[in-house]
């Protein structure tokens, strides 16, 4: 999959979940604090997004989240 800027990963304080969607649907979740684990800080959410769509994407920082920008 290549980044068309559709792609966004957002940080949802209230579950403490990053969230992969694409044209606002969600794709995944994963949590940012899992038991006898660090923390998913937002290096690891981009590498957590680019394995789930199986390439690395040119993730920028966009508020609270981050866009894949188009190429």
């Amino acid at each position: 999959m290549t980044a068309d800027g559709r792609y966004r990963i957002d940080w949802d304080e209230a579950t403490l979940f990053w969230r992969l969607a694409f044209d606002g649907q969600t794709l995944a979740t994963v949590c940012a604090y899992l038991p006898g684990q660090s923390p998913k800080a937002a290096p690891a959410a981009t590498e957590w997004a680019d394995q789930i769509l199986a390439s690395p994407q040119p993730w920028q920082r966009d508020g609270a989240g981050y866009q894949a920008v188009a190429k």
